[in-house]
């Protein structure tokens, strides 16, 4: 899962700023959460990348807390 998700932000990364719209975040995080490959610090790390790619407000964050 992990491969899948560094493979679409390396794809879709150009040297250019690039943006993605709070549907695909949302959908993105519950991905990277439930990805038992990944520990909690690098979900974070993932999850908060992303969510600086998301313009304007995104009121629909999930809660989520380290088991």
């Amino acid at each position: 899962m992990f491969g899948y998700i560094a493979s679409v932000v390396l794809a879709t990364h150009t040297p250019y700023h690039w943006e993605m719209k709070c549907s695909d975040w949302v959908q993105r995080k519950y991905e990277i959460m439930v990805d038992d490959n990944l520990d909690f610090r690098a979900k974070q790390y993932l999850i908060g990348y992303l969510r600086t790619k998301v313009k304007g407000n995104c009121d629909q964050e999930l809660a989520w807390k380290e088991k």
